[in-house]
């Protein structure tokens, strides 16, 4: 049984549990929002009133920011010795949305996946 100390102990399992994620999506593309105003993104000019609809699928798979990004390797969330975190925020991935609009079971989810992974191990 996997107890709270021991969980945060767990990186490969929630690098593992992170990578899942990345690849599996519930959905691929994100609700469609308006803007609000002018916009320039990289480099594109977006007006306002522009319907955005994010597709969530390639920004796991983009290969400017994943080695080998169709393949499951869990190896791409380890970093030094830090703790694993499965949120991620920095739009690598998408898995849960972020801000106002993101998922409010993103914690449970991701520490409800990582037991059950835990104790399958």
């Amino acid at each position: 049984m996997c107890s709270r100390i021991r969980f945060t102990k767990l990186n490969y399992i929630k690098s593992c549990v992170k990578e899942s994620f990345r690849l599996h999506l519930v959905a691929a593309f994100n609700v469609p929002h308006v803007t609000t105003a002018d916009s320039t993104v990289a480099g594109y000019f977006i007006p306002k009133g522009s319907h955005i609809i994010v597709n969530r699928l390639w920004l796991g798979r983009n290969p400017k920011v994943w080695d080998d990004p169709l393949n499951f390797n869990p190896d791409h969330h380890m970093m030094d010795d830090k703790e694993v975190v499965i949120a991620d925020h920095s739009l690598r991935t998408f898995s849960f949305s972020t801000g106002q609009q993101g998922c409010p079971a993103e914690l449970l989810a991701s520490t409800v996946n990582t037991v059950l992974l835990a104790s399958l191990v």
